[in-house]
């Protein structure tokens, strides 16, 4: 957003808008921090569920992760909020507001699942670096708010460190790409969904309560969709081992519940940053994985990796310290329109 300064005379206490924004500047980075331990931790999880117990189901995985978040959400809502069941959004809502919300973070899981059976992940990875300009381009055709120069620059010069940082093969395949793209620009229409229901005052709702009404749309369709391509398989396996007390089954529920936890750090980080800065922030997870392997395990990093690393860092300081937002004002009110009849202009 805009930045303001504010001058404080001398001697005076520091004035309250200061210290409002030093608490959500420390709050931000709060946010920040724990959405990338969530998302570090809910890959390992995964990755472990898929290698150790050769449990690789991810529309599975997802949902059952959906239906974690919604009996937690609920649990949370009824013990801090004694009348949100009462005061509840009518159905309507739910189905205008909430189900493309659901509908895009469905389709964005199918077809990124699609994708990875066509290319190879370091291709796929080189192709998710655009998210955040995708994302940026959306954010502008579907809403009223507009970016500086500054922010045009250091986004496409971040998604150029992130694809010199991948390694790999390019293995070129029209239907993965494709449903890598739709992945893409579902995730952005996600996010700015999401921020729209987050911070517009018509809908305005904070991360526990919009997960509270995603997440069982979400497993509804989850459910479907796995049910039609990974068959009974994993729901057999599921319950055997939860009446066996096996290993698989605690797995599966601490990963649902890193999931949950994750989810609502998603809506925190779109609410005290933005969409675009959502994706940003996925990019640079990349960046300091790969930081963190040869810091720690001390795995080479080839020449194009640093260069890559060194432009997305740039392109994140750029976003981080120059890039700027606003909204631009609503449009006059047509000649034609009766007195106090508006043109609502806003797409969801």
């Amino acid at each position: 957003g805009v930045r303001l300064s504010v001058d404080t005379p001398r001697g005076m206490a520091a004035c309250p808008k200061e210290e409002g924004r030093g608490r959500k500047l420390v709050v931000t980075v709060v946010v920040c921090l724990a959405w990338f331990v969530l998302n570090i931790s809910i890959g390992s999880l995964t990755k472990y569920l898929y290698t150790r117990h050769d449990f690789n189901f991810p529309l599975f995985l997802t949902m059952l992760h959906m239906v974690y978040s919604s009996i937690l959400c609920a649990v949370y809502l009824c013990c801090t909020r004694p009348n949100f069941m009462v005061t509840m959004r009518p159905l309507e809502w739910i189905r205008r507001k909430v189900w493309p919300l659901a509908l895009c973070f469905t389709l964005s899981v199918g077809l990124g699942n699609v994708a990875l059976n066509y290319i190879y992940p370091s291709f796929g990875q080189m192709l998710s670096a655009a998210s955040p300009f995708i994302t940026l381009a959306m954010t502008v055709s579907m809403t009223t708010t507009r970016f500086n120069t500054a922010a045009w620059i250091s986004v496409p010069v971040t998604a150029v460190g992130i694809a010199f940082c991948v390694e790999g093969e390019v293995h070129f395949n029209l239907l993965g790409v494709l449903a890598l793209l739709g992945a893409i620009v579902l995730r952005g229409a996600k996010s700015i969904i999401q921020g729209q229901l987050l911070t517009s005052p018509g809908d305005k709702l904070d991360s526990v309560a919009l997960l509270f009404y995603m997440a069982p749309v979400s497993a509804v369709l989850l459910l479907a969709a796995s049910a039609a391509t990974e068959g009974v398989e994993p729901y057999r396996r599921f319950y055997e081992s939860a009446a066996a007390g096996e290993a698989l089954a605690l797995w599966l529920v601490v990963s649902g519940l890193n999931a949950c936890f994750l989810n609502v750090a998603n809506f925190l980080v779109t609410f005290y940053t933005s969409p675009v800065a959502l994706q940003i922030l996925g990019n640079i997870k990349m960046v300091l994985a790969i930081v963190m392997s040869a810091a720690v395990l001390g795995n080479p990093v080839v020449f194009t990796q640093g260069v890559g690393c060194t432009l997305a860092i740039a392109g994140v300081a750029c976003y981080t310290f120059g890039a700027k937002s606003w909204k631009v004002p609503a449009a006059p009110v047509s000649p034609g329109l009766a007195a106090g009849e508006t043109v609502d202009k806003k797409v969801m």
